[in-house]
């Protein structure tokens, strides 16, 4: 990365006799022991940039007398590395989460926003659910869209690659539908609609379909019908027979 990027590359103790903020930008598991390994001072700052781990696996470097924090951006950052002006946009209207006290804190809220981001004061007493919000934000979303593929590659009779080109204009309408009126606003489909013949339909396609996952996709389909209907009521739009209706007929798929 730091030849790719032009940067120079350095052993991390050659980085602590040079810098005063230093950076753990490595797997979790990886945390505690880096940070015990290193010579910290009372000048420098150890932050990481993980969302679940806690402060407390950059205890050697606050033994040592360095502050400690947590920077941790609500954004993708998957491989393949993306080029530098790429990395840099990827930064532009995200939030980011912050744990640090005083100075320090401050410090990295002016950091999130040089970088065109916005910071989040995160608890770290809150970080697990915290995460776990960002996961389901960010790799909770692949698992309806790998069943979407699968259920669309047999019924459309493409490669699952195929049919996961033709749905993704619709979750994509979706997050930009959320992005704009809200997850509520956003809702569409026999759910919003109180169509219970046309959930039957669905239950009875799945039901009937063979195969090692056959089972666990209807389960998933299912759950996410049920996981929905706070949504369908909160929209106001079905009277309280079909509320109950539509309660009832979903759960009695199950």
């Amino acid at each position: 990365m730091a030849h790719r990027w032009g940067l120079q590359a350095c052993t991390p103790a050659e980085v602590l006799a040079r810098a005063d903020w230093v950076v753990l930008a490595v797997r979790d598991e990886a945390i505690a022991p880096l940070c015990a390994s290193l010579p910290w001072q009372a000048h420098h700052v150890a932050l990481h940039l993980s969302g679940a781990t806690p402060l407390s696996a950059l205890c050697a470097a606050r033994e040592a007398g360095a502050r400690v924090a947590g920077f941790h951006p609500l954004q993708l950052l998957a491989d393949p590395l993306p080029p530098l002006d790429a990395a840099r946009t990827a930064w532009q209207g995200i939030r980011v989460g912050i744990e640090a006290e005083g100075e320090v804190g401050r410090a990295l809220a002016d950091l999130a926003r040089r970088l065109g981001a916005e910071p989040l004061a995160l608890n770290g007493a809150l970080r697990a659910g915290y995460h776990a919000a960002a996961n389901a934000a960010a790799s909770g979303l692949l698992a309806p869209l790998d069943l979407a593929a699968r259920l669309g590659s047999e019924a459309l009779g493409v490669a699952p690659e195929e049919a996961l080109k033709a749905l993704l204009p619709l979750a994509e309408g979706t997050l930009r539908a959320a992005r704009e009126r809200g997850v509520v606003g956003a809702l569409s489909g026999p759910v919003a609609r109180a169509d219970l013949g046309v959930l039957a339909a669905h239950d009875a396609a799945l039901s009937a379909r063979a195969g090692p996952l056959a089972r666990s996709d209807r389960a998933l389909y299912l759950a996410l019908i049920h996981a929905l209907l706070p949504l369908a009521a909160a929209t106001g739009r079905l009277s309280e027979a079909e509320w109950q209706a539509l309660d009832q007929g979903i759960k009695s798929l199950r």
